[in-house]
């Protein structure tokens, strides 16, 4: 009798199918399709929790994927607690997004202790899924035991003081994490002087993204004293951290003592115009700084006068509304003025990064490739504001995007002619005074 031979089967397809026979659920055809995708992205389909065990099964076997996006199938505790597991034994995954799925306390601590043991992910998102203070704790020994991890988002949850505490912890024992994003919590006070804290234990986290918080002046007294110590850290967004004249004054105080902050992002602060002017003193000191956002914050004409002196003496780049801070740009208007710079300068370096993922030099990269060429080539903005600037771009909606359209322009150039009303925004805007280059002044040209 001769055994029947199974095919081979690199991408669980066949897996996926037996798997949902044998528990009777109807398989998903898009998964189905595109389970040899190294980039697979399932978003929206509302697999559930038991629904999830096929997909678990099947990425066991996978050998392909490298990049999961299953963010938004409402997953829950038993979902995430199948993918935990899978990642448990899964060595080719190496960016993991769970965003939107419902999964709270349980479902998180199954995600911690497969980071205790998972040595190949690198990116992390667990956005918007309802994590509480408790639900932190995990991340403790979850991040203490954990090296490959580069890149975790922990925004949109309801991680409160205590949270701040457990999260503040993690970071000062962890030495792999270069990016962070807390935004949209309710981190506050001694929380957020934890999270703070941390910077002066760790010196690898180079971009931590902590706006919509509650920083206060007890988290700033606590920047302060990391700012001083910290080098390493590049990219710090505050963005609406209810900060007053005291916590100003701290900000600008380790500011102007620091080595390596690159960009700092205070928008829509009630910063009064003395803590304004302190700032931007404390700004021009900075040997590092290039990028000092101040959007929708009120902007007396001396401090006006100082961002024009700024921006024309150190080529700073200084995103402001204009006097009284009533000049509104969307955020999106402001991360494309600054992309189109940075391209214009970084052209080259660009181009390099991105052709060591293309051997073949065919100018297409994955979108998640092309956010680490950025960052390799300088951009030095947070993963939601490079979010920003790809999904504005990337009108195809595709997995990939073609790097040399977007270093000769071109990709800008199409950008403002589908959406006209973008380039009227940034031509009009301050910044284009005195530091968006000839090459861009030409592409924002509205016949």
């Amino acid at each position: 009798e001769v055994k029947e031979e199974r095919p081979l089967d690199p991408t669980g397809t066949v897996m996926y199918m037996d798997q949902c026979e044998t528990q009777g659920l109807v398989p998903v055809s898009y998964l189905r399709r595109h389970l040899g995708d190294r980039n697979l992205r399932m978003r929206h389909h509302y697999v559930g929790g038991s629904g999830t065990k096929p997909i678990a099964v099947a990425l066991l076997k996978n050998t392909v994927t490298e990049a999961l996006d299953i963010s938004d199938n409402y997953l829950e505790a038993e979902g995430a607690r199948y993918i935990a597991g899978m990642m448990r034994d899964n060595a080719f995954i190496t960016n993991l997004n769970i965003s939107n799925n419902f999964i709270g306390k349980d479902g998180f601590t199954c995600i911690c202790r497969m980071l205790e043991s998972n040595t190949t992910l690198k990116t992390l998102c667990v956005a918007g899924n309802q994590l509480s203070d408790l639900s932190a704790q995990g991340l403790v020994e979850g991040l203490k035991n954990n090296t490959s991890l580069t890149s975790l988002d922990l925004s949109g949850n309801n991680f409160g003081e205590i949270g701040g505490l457990y999260i503040g912890a993690a970071l000062g024992l962890n030495d792999g994490l270069l990016d962070l994003d807390l935004s949209w919590n309710s981190i506050r006070n001694r929380g957020a002087s934890a999270v703070l804290a941390a910077l002066t234990k760790n010196r690898m986290l180079e971009s931590l993204d902590l706006s919509w918080n509650g920083l206060g002046a007890p988290g700033a007294e606590a920047l302060k004293q990391g700012l001083k110590v910290n080098s390493k850290l590049k990219v710090l967004d505050l963005t609406n951290n209810r900060l007053t004249t005291k916590a100003a004054d701290a900000i600008a105080w380790g500011l102007s003592r620091n080595a390596g902050l690159e960009t700092l992002v205070l928008n829509l602060n009630p910063l009064k115009d003395a803590s304004v002017e302190t700032i931007l003193k404390a700004a021009e000191k900075s040997k590092s700084l290039n990028l000092l956002s101040i959007e929708e914050v009120g902007i007396s004409p001396a401090n006006y006068a100082k961002v024009k002196e700024l921006q024309a003496s150190r080529e700073m780049t200084i995103l402001h509304g204009g006097v009284g801070g009533y000049t509104r740009t969307s955020s999106a208007t402001s991360m494309l003025q600054l992309f189109g710079k940075f391209v214009a300068s970084h052209s080259q370096q660009l181009l390099t990064a991105c052709q060591q993922f293309d051997p073949e030099r065919k100018g297409w990269v994955p979108l998640d490739d092309l956010k680490w060429c950025l960052k390799e080539s300088g951009l030095r903005l947070t993963n939601r504001q490079l979010n920003t600037v790809i999904d504005e771009l990337n009108t195809s909606n595709g997995h990939v995007m073609n790097y040399k359209d977007i270093v000769s322009g071109e990709t800008m150039k199409n950008h403002f002619k589908k959406r006209p009303s973008r380039a009227v925004a940034i031509r009009n805007a301050q910044i284009t005074i005195n530091t968006v280059p000839d090459l861009l002044r030409r592409q924002l040209t509205v016949s």
